[in-house]
C-alpha cells in the first residue's frame, strides 16, 4: 500500500530498519506496501504507537487496506 511505504519514506527508513521495528520480516514490508496483504491489527498498532513516538499522526484506518 502506497501509504505505508510514504510512511517508512517519510521516516527515513529502509524495509529492513521497518521491518525490525515492527517485528516483522523485509519481505513483509515489501508485502504489505505493493497490496499483497493487510497488516495485521497488532502490527498496525505498533506502526501507529512508532509513528505517534515519531511525531507523526496516523490513523489505523490509513494503514488498512482501501
Amino acid at each position: 500500500m502506497k501509504k505505508i511505504k510514504s510512511i517508512r519514506l517519510q521516516m527515513g527508513l529502509s524495509q529492513t530498519e521497518f521491518a525490525k521495528k515492527l517485528g516483522i520480516s523485509q519481505s513483509g514490508v515489501w508485502q504489505a506496501e505493493n497490496g499483497k496483504f493487510n497488516l495485521s491489527l497488532k502490527t498496525a498498532k505498533a506502526l501507529q504507537k512508532i509513528m505517534n513516538e515519531s511525531g507523526y499522526k496516523v490513523a489505523l484506518d490509513d494503514l488498512m487496506l482501501e
